[in-house]
């Protein structure tokens, strides 16, 4: 299209030089110049143009989506009948193999029971073999510390219709140790509790009976006539 123009516009153009060339070769010199009408070149109608049409973009197929595939609800299938199986031959015991050597299984260790501690015996008056009877209580409490002394109350009684002599009283341990309380000769009334306080001091730890302990007579002789009253001992612990 455009190199049609560009042709015509190139006649056009040699039409208007040719035209001009002529009217100047006419003349001569020393002649009237006479003027030439010069014709205007025939206008030469263009052809119209037409117009291509602009191809149309076809647009590509898109992708069909597939159909989605719809599960079928299971149907309900009868399972088949089993067959009784039919009888196997019975196996033979397996060959006994010999155990494995088992590990050596340590001792337990065994948890040393703790020893239950026996209830100690109310302590009570009961009469010896001179008609006395003796008991001992702690005065202030049972537990005591090392060194610490440790007081009690202690009483005779007199179960008989009359007063009974001795020589010597004291308060004596389970351990042996003993003080004397009493140390002139006196005598126990009948019914009238014979009631006074002495300690003990105890250098070892432990759990310690104190009881009564009334000589008699001879006291300081081999053959001395002492009585100890256990069944009124008090108990105490030391730590």
């Amino acid at each position: 299209m455009k190199l049609r123009f560009l042709i015509l516009a190139l006649l056009v153009v040699g039409v208007l030089c040719l035209g001009c060339g002529d009217g100047s070769l006419s003349e001569s010199p020393g002649e009237a110049l006479t003027p030439v009408k010069t014709l205007r070149p025939t206008f030469t109608p263009m052809p119209t143009a037409t117009m291509t049409p602009v191809p149309i973009h076809t647009p590509l197929p898109t992708d069909t989506p597939q159909p989605t595939r719809t599960p079928l609800p299971p149907s309900d299938t009868p399972k088949p009948t089993l067959a009784d199986p039919p009888p196997t031959d019975t196996p033979l015991p397996p060959t006994p193999t010999s155990a494995p050597p088992t590990a050596t299984r340590k001792p337990a260790t065994r948890t040393p029971v703790q020893p239950t501690a026996t209830p100690t015996p109310a302590a009570k008056h009961v009469v010896g073999s001179h008609g006395v009877s003796g008991l001992v209580i702690a005065r202030d409490k049972t537990t005591f510390a090392v060194g610490e002394k440790a007081f009690f109350t202690y009483e005779a009684l007199n179960h008989t219709e009359d007063p009974v002599g001795f020589e010597l009283l004291g308060i004596k341990a389970s351990n042996g140790l003993f003080n004397t309380s009493w140390i002139n000769p006196d005598i126990i009334l009948p019914d009238v509790p014979f009631r006074h306080d002495d300690g003990l001091t105890f250098g070892t730890p432990g759990t310690y009976q104190v009881f009564l302990a009334i000589c008699f007579a001879r006291c300081g002789e081999s053959d001395a006539d002492w009585e100890e009253f256990r069944y009124g001992a008090a108990t105490i612990t030391v730590r």
